[in-house]
């Protein structure tokens, strides 16, 4: 398998297609792009933007209740849009024709059942957690505790990827899309691993260069907001306001790429002799293509 090749391709689609970036932006890729603002706290304080501790425990229900709001929302919309991008480096990597809106609505059509995949992997990990810290309470369970643990993180990841994919390429159920994970990741275990390892060694690298840009972006943003106003209150502002649009770029990017590479490393395992062919956009609404024709053989 080339997996140069794999990595090379994801991000000439991610950087090729910037509409699937709205899409990346929702799938949980984040880019910690933070800014430096330089603000001592007690500025704050003296400026009323930090609450009083006295009030927090009038403030903790109401602001709970939002991030409860928020959290639900961000879950809608996730399940949206990760089916929506896999239904659109399908359509792209494999000579279809690729539609922002047609893939969005492929997207709210897989949103049940991709939700209840979602569940299923949380109720997997939260039975998994327990089971293993109860036998690690002793120094022998603890043992085999860490290396049980390793290898389920690396089997849950590999096989729930895969479940994705096949969930939104082949339009089956939850349960076949779980076989499908299941049976590529025990025919391919040592690929499944190789490319769990380049995800992490790219994250890193990705991070690292994230640093280094928020170096070079934030400087000036620092300095031009610096040099614009004293107030406390107009920095964090305007350093909110001019930093925001990077971090939501780069955010949107990097789920893009990393979807599409685990995309793409699926269409390898089903599909082996297959090289993607990136597709133009369609022109128009004659463009769209049944997703059922660029469905992969059964395995």
């Amino acid at each position: 398998m080339d997996f140069g090749r794999i990595v090379n391709r994801s991000f000439e689609i991610a950087w090729r297609y910037k509409s699937l970036w709205i899409f990346g932006l929702f799938t949980g890729y984040s880019s910690d792009f933070n800014i430096n603002l330089d603000i001592d706290p007690e500025q704050l304080l003296g400026l009323g933007i930090a609450p009083d501790l006295d009030f927090l425990p009038q403030i903790l229900g109401p602001l709970l209740a939002m991030l409860g709001v928020l959290a639900l929302v961000f879950l809608v919309i996730h399940c949206i849009a990760v089916p929506a991008l896999i239904d659109g480096v399908n359509r792209i990597a494999r000579g279809g024709a690729y539609r922002f809106d047609v893939s969005f609505s492929r997207g709210v059509d897989f949103f049940l059942r991709y939700l209840g995949l979602c569940l299923l992997g949380l109720i997997v990990i939260a039975g998994s957690a327990i089971v293993l810290t109860l036998v690690a309470l002793t120094i022998v369970g603890l043992i085999i505790a860490i290396p049980a643990g390793l290898f389920g993180i690396f089997g849950f990841i590999s096989i729930f990827a895969l479940a994705e994919r096949a969930l939104i390429v082949r339009d089956c159920s939850i349960g076949d899309a779980i076989s499908e994970g299941c049976i590529l990741f025990r025919r391919h275990m040592s690929n499944c691993l190789i490319m769990l390892l380049i995800v992490i060694g790219l994250t890193i690298a990705i991070g690292i260069c994230v640093v280094i840009a928020g170096f070079i972006a934030y400087w000036p943003i620092n300095s031009f907001v610096s040099a614009l106003t004293d107030d406390g209150l107009w920095v964090l502002l305007l350093g909110i306001f001019l930093g925001l649009p990077v971090a939501v770029v780069l955010s949107g990017f990097a789920g893009t790429f990393f979807t599409t590479l685990y995309t793409l490393f699926y269409f390898e395992l089903v599909e082996p002799t297959t090289v993607p062919v990136i597709s133009a956009p369609a022109p128009g609404p004659g463009g769209f293509t049944d997703p059922k024709s660029t469905t992969p053989p059964a395995l």
